[in-house]
């Protein structure tokens, strides 16, 4: 675990030194995370990210789509909570 630095810098820094074979990245919003991603997904590691919020499978958000445009993603999992159960829809990109 790295402390005291930003989520992007951390993920960079553990593509650089730790050869990980895969890297979690949460609450991907930002330009600076969405850069980290392209990168990390073009270097071949595995990426796992997370983006909170009311985004329907239809809409993925701003940030989501252009890095699902980009290849970066190869599925989307939504998670949604309906009348006290949990739904999983898949969508592959």
């Amino acid at each position: 675990m790295l402390t005291a630095c930003s989520k992007t810098f951390a993920a960079l820094q553990l593509l650089r030194t730790m050869n990980p074979q895969m890297i979690a990245m949460d609450e991907i919003t930002e330009q600076d995370d969405a850069d980290a991603c392209r990168i990390i997904a073009g270097s071949g590691v595995t990426l796992l990210a997370t983006l909170h919020g009311d985004i329907e499978p239809a809409d993925p958000g701003k940030t989501i789509r252009s890095l699902t445009k980009d290849g970066v993603f190869h599925r989307i999992i939504y998670i949604k909570r309906d009348k006290g159960r949990w739904n999983y829809m898949e969508s592959k990109c």
